[in-house]
């Protein structure tokens, strides 16, 4: 049961690189979680649920060698932070970004959802979704997808918004859970405020699970959130149905 993560915007992009190096060294270093499970077989599960062991090049180099791949698609309308997270991924030395899964522009989306709703996110659809894929055929089993993202710029939200319908649309049947970082209280954007309630509106209609970490109240650079307490909301798995007009909500 494999799961496609998407690491969107400079966020996404860097809680992403850090839950990868995460589930590796958990992967490596846990002990068995049950009498009749051994520690080999819960570090083969684990890997290859997030990890492509399949050979390939990384990011920074052009030889192809037996390295674990994350099995992520990387997206900024930004460049700067996709190239910092590929070079990251690459010093670990043990894990590594498929080069090809990677869309970055120089143009960011001014912190402005109908910027990437509207427009960002649908002229780079098509390429992305193309990645997604391409993931997919890799996988013996999709289980599902884990949207990475902030709900205070423009590409998170908006481009984030988009990408979760497109694919609700293009995977019926998969589940789509995403984790949204919420923006300080004290303001970061002038608009964090709408661009946060437009995201959350759409993903109302096309998420399974929404996972909400609060900057105010979340270290920064610290994973362990997706541990820790955290707001999530939910909607009944009956044939991936629309959400009801209001969320099931409930703390975990």
């Amino acid at each position: 049961m494999s799961v496609i993560t998407l690491q969107l915007g400079q966020c996404g992009n860097q809680i992403g690189r850090q839950l990868f190096t995460t589930l590796h060294e958990d992967a490596l270093s846990a002990p068995a979680v049950r009498k009749s499970t051994s520690p080999d077989a819960y570090c083969e599960v684990s890997l290859s649920r997030f990890f492509d062991a399949r050979r390939g090049k990384t990011a920074r180099s052009s030889n192809s060698h037996d390295l674990l791949r994350a099995r992520a698609v990387l997206v900024d309308m930004e460049s700067k932070a996709v190239h910092q997270t590929l070079a990251e991924a690459d010093k670990t030395g043990r894990w590594s970004y498929d080069a090809t899964c990677v869309h970055a522009q120089k143009r960011g989306s001014g912190n402005n959802w109908a910027s990437g709703y509207h427009s960002r996110g649908p002229s780079a659809a098509e390429p992305i979704m193309e990645m997604v894929q391409s993931q997919a055929e890799k996988c013996d089993q999709l289980s599902g997808f884990l949207v990475l993202m902030s709900v205070a710029g423009g590409t998170g939200s908006g481009v984030g918004s988009y990408l979760t319908e497109c694919l609700r649309d293009q995977f019926p049947s998969n589940a789509v859970m995403n984790a949204i970082v919420w923006p300080y209280a004290s303001g970061e954007v002038i608009v964090q405020d709408y661009n946060a309630v437009l995201t959350t509106k759409h993903l109302q209609e096309a998420s399974d699970c929404v996972i909400i970490l609060q900057n105010d109240s979340t270290p920064k650079g610290r994973i362990e959130a997706f541990a820790s307490q955290r707001h999530i909301l939910l909607r009944p798995q009956q044939n991936h149905q629309p959400f009801p007009r209001r969320f099931t909500s409930a703390f975990v």
